[in-house]
Parts: C-alpha cells; structure tokens; sequence
C-alpha cells in the first residue's frame, strides 16, 4: 500500500477571489505549511467557476482519491475553496468522502477532522453562516462581521454569539 500523503488543492475562480488570494500566493502559503508539518504532498490545481462538485474535474479526482484513503489530509488556503458557500449538498459530500477514506480538511490556521463530532459541527456551521454571507450580499444586506464575532463551543455543547 502507498504512504498516504496530504493533497493541497488551490483554486480560483474569480476576479475577487484572485485579488485576496492569487493562485501563485496560495501555492507557496500551503507548499510551505506541508513542508512546516512534515508532510509528502501532492499540488493539484484547478481555475475556472464551477457551481458544483460535478463541474469541477480536478476536485471529484480528489474526491475520489480521499474516499479510497490515499490521503491523511486535504490542505487548503480557505475552506470555502472547497464548495460554493450555497451549495451545502456539495459539503456533506466532501464530509462523507473525508470520513470514508479518515482523511482531514485543513488550512494553514486549523485541521478538522471530520470523525469528530465538534469538528464536523464547525464545518457544517461555517459552510452555513457563508451560504449566509453570500445570501446576504446577493439581497444586498449587511455582512456579518466576523472579525468582531465571537464563538465559543464547550461542553455542554453551547453555541454563544455575542457582538
């Protein structure tokens, strides 16, 4: 069996998203956290828009990959790399090929592992509160601030925002 490696998916899709994070960027930012962490790595890279999963070839390789349990962790700059922040079908799919092959998300700032039932729970929450975001900007309301939102999670699990 082959060592299982750490598969670093970079991504861009639009004008926005390349200004905050150019795919060059994105490369040395998480080539140097796996080198940081000791890991054998794979870059894989993929441009373009993809409303789902389906659309995206690169990231349903990887997908698959991760399901067989060819790697330990899928490294990322953002989570919302992963799926378009509405699109929470595409999120438990990306969840059920993590637990599948014990495989975790991670960006260079945290590591979820998805066999942990408050590490799923902040995955599923942060994938809601961008669906929200995005939500939000498309009816052209107010953002949420997150630089000055606070969460806290602790037994017994308790969910506190406070502004």
């Amino acid at each position: 069996t082959a060592p299982r490696i750490a598969l670093v998916y970079t991504r861009v899709s639009t004008k926005h998203q390349a200004e905050k994070w150019s795919l060059p960027a994105q490369r040395r930012a998480l080539e140097e956290h796996a080198r940081r962490q000791g890991w054998t790595y794979e870059l894989l890279e993929e441009t373009g828009s993809g409303e789902s999963i389906e659309d995206r070839p690169v990231f349903r390789a990887i997908l698959e990959r991760i399901a067989r349990g060819e790697a330990h962790t899928l490294l990322v700059i953002e989570a919302e790399r992963l799926t378009r922040p509405a699109n929470l079908r595409d999120l438990a799919l990306i969840h059920e090929a993590c637990r599948a092959g014990g495989c975790k998300i991670a960006t260079p700032g945290q590591t979820l592992d998805l066999h942990d039932a408050e590490d799923t729970f902040l995955s599923t929450l942060f994938g809601a509160l961008a669906a929200r975001a995005r939500d939000a900007d498309a009816d052209g309301l107010p953002a949420i601030d997150f630089a000055s939102t606070s969460i806290a999670i602790g037994p017994p699990l308790a969910l506190l925002v406070s502004r």
